[in-house]
């Protein structure tokens, strides 16, 4: 692991080149087709936030909490996960400890419960919004 509070570490998975290129890779494959919006962005960068949190506290390293929180979200538009996610967390899942798995899969639970989440919020229009032949929705009274 890396020491507490250490974010070169947290972010360069303590010089493993072979694990910098595949979970950035993946970082940057999910992204793109997810990111579309201020909204995905503001989802994303609170997954980032979350695993740089999480790793400057726990000691951890990596970004794959990242790409497979947003594996999760797309996962929330158009199941299932990729091919690709699928195929890294059975590569962490023979060669790393369980915890790396068990964190990879909280991450895409938690991505797809958030994006659930915004889908939810961006459905709901304001009453203004709504059309004019609702009669069961009242406008209510000021006052």
């Amino acid at each position: 692991g890396c020491p507490k509070f250490d974010l070169g570490c947290v972010l360069s998975y303590r010089g493993s080149v072979p694990d910098i290129i595949v979970n950035y890779v993946i970082v940057l494959l999910n992204v793109v087709p997810f990111a579309t919006t201020a909204r995905r962005w503001l989802l994303v960068s609170f997954f980032v936030a979350f695993q740089i949190t999480l790793c400057l506290f726990l000691g951890c390293s990596g970004v794959s909490i990242v790409w497979a929180a947003i594996a999760g979200a797309l996962g929330a538009e158009c199941p299932p996960v990729s091919f690709l996610d699928a195929g890294a967390i059975v590569y962490y899942l023979v060669s790393a400890a369980p915890i790396t798995t068990l964190a990879h899969l909280a991450a895409v639970a938690m991505g797809y419960l958030c994006r659930r989440l915004f889908l939810r919020h961006e459905r709901r229009q304001p009453y203004d919004q709504l059309p004019p032949d609702n009669d069961k929705q009242q406008k209510p009274q000021p006052g």
